[in-house]
Order: C-alpha cells, then structure tokens, then sequence
C-alpha cells in the first residue's frame, strides 16, 4: 500500500514537471534531414527533455496499475465482452493506422517510425492526463509559475533586442538585423520580438494566453495577502510577455 501511494505522488509530480518544461525546447537532435542543401525542420528527428519525462510518467503509471491489480485481484473474465471487443477494434484501427499510414507508405521508414513514436506518446499523455489524481491548483500555479518565467524572459529579450543561444535551453539565438527573425517594423526600425524559449513569438503569445486563463482561475482561488501579492507579480509579467511577443 505505501509503495503504491509512493509511486501515486511520484507520478503526480512528474506530471507537474513534464507541464512545467513543456515550453523549453531542450532536445538531442540524433538525426537531420536535409532539402536541397537545407535542414528541415519537419525531418528532424530528436529527443526532448519532457519525452524523458513522459516516458517515465508512464512507467509509473503501468506500476501503479499493475500494483492495484494485484491488491485487488481483478479478474478481466467480469469484463463486458462487447465492451472489450469495442477496446479490441479501437486499437487495431489505431496502430493500422500509425503503421500502415505513416511507415509503410512513407518513403523515409525510419522517419515515420519516428513521428508514429511521438504520436504513440501524444495518445499516452492524453490517455494518462484522464487517468492520474492530480490537484488542479497545484497544476495551475505550475502553469502561471511557468508563465510568469516566460514573461520575464521575454520582457529581458525585448529590452535587450537579441535573443541568446543556448543548446541547454533548446534557445536558437536571433537579433532584429537578421533575415528571418520576426521583427516588427516601426518608422523604418525593425524591432525584435520576443521569443522567450520557444521557437516563434505567436507560439509565445499563445502559450501566455493559455497561462493567463489559468491565472484568472488563480486570481478567484486568492485568499491572504500573499497570496495576492504573488498573482499581482505573475499576472504582471505575463501581461508584459504577451504585449512583449506582438502576436496576433
């Protein structure tokens, strides 16, 4: 019983890392495809930092499973037939689908074996996310905390005009003179947007937007004064993050 709620908090908590590193792009890049001379982009295959944490979330979650079947001694014989057949047919629609549609078909096997991998862990996130007891306050202070992290990086970005590389922090570094980097132009002045660790300003401001929502949700929650006092500064900078990235 205690390793099965020891296991149960582990879980939670890699739940709230894995939202929590969502917006850094740190990856090891193992393979690249190349375009007439080009990377790209699409055909790039690597690992993320949260597909660690996903999978081992995963894992976690299997135990648990595994670990309830065991003190309960369920028996699958009290299953519904029709309902298990129903379960049956989805499955074997979905992998025909991942396989056939995405492996079989594609010219580059090994990079549809790659983008089925991450679609397999899309669905597991998804089917996970139904399934795990987690607190959906600690879960919104994770995601205004996250936020308000974006804010302020974005605002340093802005001020300072250049954002800087750093392979640890899967940050491409970009300044207002170059050549595709998103820029508003002002009386001639191109104006660098900010980026915060994410690829492009709109995904920024979209993510921020997201973090706002939850932020109202905090700001309902809010109680002593401190509390107050830290949704005042969050809400603060991710406001500014969002006028910061200029998205539409």
């Amino acid at each position: 019983m205690f390793r099965r709620l020891s296991i149960t908090k582990i879980q939670e908590y890699l739940f709230y890392l894995l939202v929590f590193l969502l917006p850094w792009q740190t990856r090891w890049i193992f393979r690249d495809y190349h375009i007439g001379g080009e990377v790209f982009e699409y055909g790039r295959m690597g690992l993320y930092g949260f597909d660690i944490i996903l999978v081992v979330l995963l894992f976690c979650f299997f135990i648990v499973k595994l670990l309830e079947k065991r003190s309960e001694e369920l028996d699958i014989r009290y299953q519904k037939s029709e309902t298990r057949n129903q379960k049956l047919k989805f499955v074997f629609v979905f992998l025909y689908f991942c396989i056939f549609s995405s492996v079989v078909w594609a010219d580059e096997k090994l990079m549809g074996v790659y983008w089925v991998i991450r679609l397999v862990l899309g669905a597991g996130l998804f089917w996970i996310i139904q399934r795990i007891h987690f607190s959906k306050l600690r879960l919104a202070i994770v995601v205004v905390v996250s936020g308000f992290i974006q804010g302020l990086l974005a605002g340093y970005q802005f001020m300072n005009q250049t954002v800087w590389a750093n392979k640890w922090l899967g940050m491409a570094g970009q300044k207002a003179g170059d050549l595709g980097a998103s820029v508003v132009g002002v009386g001639g002045e191109r104006w660098l947007r900010a980026y915060g660790s994410l690829p492009h300003p709109n995904i920024l401001g979209g993510l921020l937007v997201l973090a706002l929502g939850v932020w109202c949700y905090l700001l309902i929650k809010a109680r002593d004064k401190y509390q107050k006092r830290f949704i005042s500064v969050t809400g603060l900078f991710i406001l500014l993050g969002i006028f910061f990235s200029f998205s539409r």
